[in-house]
């Protein structure tokens, strides 16, 4: 089947016409197909964004602020226990793609594993309803009073709780109080990707209409490269998504959103 003319399909069909010309010697041709692609593809990100509904002023403080710190330098006097970088945040669009679900779909209760500095997690608190709540787990405790830091100075702080730690650990405590949610947002270790959708299932925290909705899927684009050509985050990604695919309860459909947001439900 002939695929439609997406300008990420035009762009690449670019760069293949470019590399022909490269090879017949014919410079000047090559080289007016590769600024074509560049025209197509560089512009792909921008437009997506603009496009897109703006962040609240708290979440803009929240993102000015995380691209403001020095992250290295706060790991190198311990001031954080892992190595972070503020390119670890969740970018705009994914944010309101998760508030367009929670809105459609009336969610109240919402899990998120990997908060950060609370970016996506005060947008989907936003978008909740005044009885809504959402429970983040996060690991690096930094980042965590950071984020509560931000959510004190919002209305919807009430909605938030953060659970600092073994986000693994904290599903098993959610599950031993009998919690379950509506909506779970996985942006966290790509190393325990698998084992998270694993918590989920076994530990029944997803309601049946919910949704699961898990960032990086397409991780930089390695998960299409051969498996030699992969590093170790974009071989777990990988094998993550043949768990998903090859998961005879669960439906999804991947996004090429960024870096990838792939939606989950249970048949």
């Amino acid at each position: 089947m002939k695929k439609s003319p997406t300008p990420l399909v035009m762009g690449i069909d670019n760069i293949r016409d470019a590399r022909d010309h490269l090879e017949k010697r014919d410079l000047g041709e090559a080289a007016r197909l590769i600024e074509a692609a560049l025209e197509r593809l560089a512009g792909i990100d921008e437009a997506v964004s603009s496009n897109t509904s703006p962040a609240s002023d708290h979440l803009a403080a929240i993102e000015k602020r995380t691209m403001e710190l020095d992250w290295p330098r706060l790991y190198r006097e311990g001031k954080t226990e892992r190595e972070l970088e503020a390119g670890m945040l969740l970018e705009n669009p994914g944010v309101q793609l998760l508030k367009m679900i929670i809105g459609m779909a009336g969610y109240k209760k919402v899990l998120e594993i990997g908060s950060f500095t609370g970016y996506a997690t005060l947008g989907m608190a936003e978008a909740l309803p005044g009885d809504g709540e959402i429970v983040s787990c996060e690991i690096e405790p930094y980042a965590a009073d950071m984020a509560r830091s931000f959510f004190r100075h919002t209305p919807h702080d009430k909605k938030i709780t953060i659970r600092a730690g073994s986000a693994l650990e904290s599903m098993k405590a959610l599950s031993d109080e009998g919690r379950r949610f509506e909506l779970i947002f996985i942006d966290a270790n790509k190393l325990e990707y698998r084992d998270y959708l694993n918590a989920i299932l076994d530990f029944s925290l997803l309601f049946p209409q919910g949704c699961i909705v898990v960032d990086n899927t397409l991780y930089r684009g390695e998960i299409y490269l051969p498996p030699e050509k992969r590093s170790v985050l974009g071989e777990a990604v990988e094998q993550f998504n043949r768990m998903v695919a090859d998961h005879p309860g669960l439906t999804h459909v991947m996004l090429p959103l960024r870096d990838g947001m792939t939606l989950i439900r249970l048949r």
